[in-house]
């Protein structure tokens, strides 16, 4: 083989290589575009996908969330309720002195305290008579509608010291 059929050669295979590779090139950048879109594709489902579970995840704390919000408020409202109960407990635990207070309140202490001293049979009557009547179990008074004061309102809360005092300064 001499130099020049060996150039010959040379370059007939570089003519025919490149004639394929120039006939083949939009069939190589289709090529290569769809590897590069397929792999695109791919991590664009996988993104997607764990989209999806976020958003499902999302939701589940969000149900669980609204589930608890609703349970508290049922709670809350329940004890609400309670309070109230508890605070006409409380005036009705504190009517039961309305009679005696309102008696003393017509009394005249200084006089009615002066006849006792002296052994006045119908003040010591009267006194017997009260003593008998009042209510003897004053422990706890007022600690039902005490414990109610952080679930009702301002205004309730005030309404009811009201009808405490009002019942207490009826003469």
């Amino acid at each position: 083989m001499d130099i020049g059929t060996l150039a010959t050669t040379n370059i007939v295979v570089l003519i025919v290589v490149g004639v394929v590779v120039w006939g083949t090139r939009k069939w190589w950048s289709e090529w290569i575009a769809q590897q590069v879109r397929g792999d695109v594709e791919e991590r664009l489902e996988r993104l997607r996908f764990e989209l999806r579970q976020s958003e499902s995840e999302i939701g589940v704390l969000r149900d669980s969330a609204l589930s608890n919000l609703k349970t508290t408020q049922a709670a809350l409202t329940q004890r609400r309720m309670k309070a109230v109960d508890d605070l006409w407990a409380g005036v009705d635990q504190w009517s039961q002195f309305n009679g005696t207070l309102m008696t003393m309140a017509l009394l005249r202490s200084d006089a009615f305290l002066e006849s006792l001293e002296q052994g006045d049979r119908d003040s010591i009557h009267f006194a017997e008579e009260m003593l008998k009547a009042a209510p003897t179990d004053i422990e706890g008074v007022g600690s039902i509608a005490r414990s109610a004061r952080p679930y009702v309102s301002e205004l309730a809360w005030v309404s009811i010291l009201r009808i405490f005092r009002f019942s207490q300064a009826q003469p």
